[in-house]
């Protein structure tokens, strides 16, 4: 199974979740995404309440096993108990959808899902109540941490993206990898070139 993209699933999250989750529930899934990043994006993972409750300030298993279930309810998350004395096991739900050439276009090879509030919502550049997305004939690797490659990346990529790119290596400091790759082609593609410059 391809994994998720972390960038692309948090700013689907972002969109996703404004007026649908409350403070705590966003806190508790942000911090279930960092934990599902740092382990390399599993399908499934494990985390204890006790963790939760230590890293959010929260005194409650009560409310933590509330906010649980109210994430899963709304289509944020899967959990599953493994039994007695053992941590919770959770899949993060994918928020977003990589189409095939157009940014609207739905792709192929996309199922609808019916869970939680997430059927039928989009917005313009995230479709939502899709999973299993896939780009037709796109490797799913990471950017190489070589500097060299970077910029060879970024260069083939698009001649603003490139500049971008350039201008970044040569005033802040070489592009270090996927992340800043990302962080760059988003903010090209949210305010255009000239004011990501």
């Amino acid at each position: 199974m391809e994994k998720l993209d972390f960038i692309q699933q948090f700013r689907a999250f972002i969109r996703a979740s404004a007026g649908v989750l409350n403070a705590r529930e966003q806190a508790v899934y942000v911090r279930l995404l960092g934990i599902w990043n740092e382990l390399r994006r599993p399908e499934w993972f494990e985390v204890a309440k006790s963790q939760l409750m230590r890293e959010l300030c929260i005194n409650s298993k009560v409310t933590i096993i509330a906010i649980r279930k109210s994430l899963e309810k709304k289509g944020f998350i899967k959990s599953r108990d493994p039994g007695h004395r053992r941590k919770m096991l959770y899949h993060i739900v994918p928020l977003y959808q990589v189409n095939e050439g157009t940014k609207n276009a739905p792709s192929k090879d996309c199922e609808g899902t019916k869970n939680g509030l997430l059927n039928g919502m989009g917005t313009k550049d995230v479709p939502l109540g899709y999973k299993k997305c896939t780009i037709a004939g796109a490797k799913n690797e990471p950017y190489p941490e070589n500097t060299e490659n970077t910029k060879n990346i970024a260069a083939a990529a698009s001649p603003d993206f490139a500049e971008i790119a350039n201008f970044f290596s040569n005033n802040i400091h070489p592009i270090a990898g996927e992340v800043e790759m990302h962080k760059l082609a988003s903010f090209l593609d949210d305010y255009g070139k000239d004011w990501t410059l």
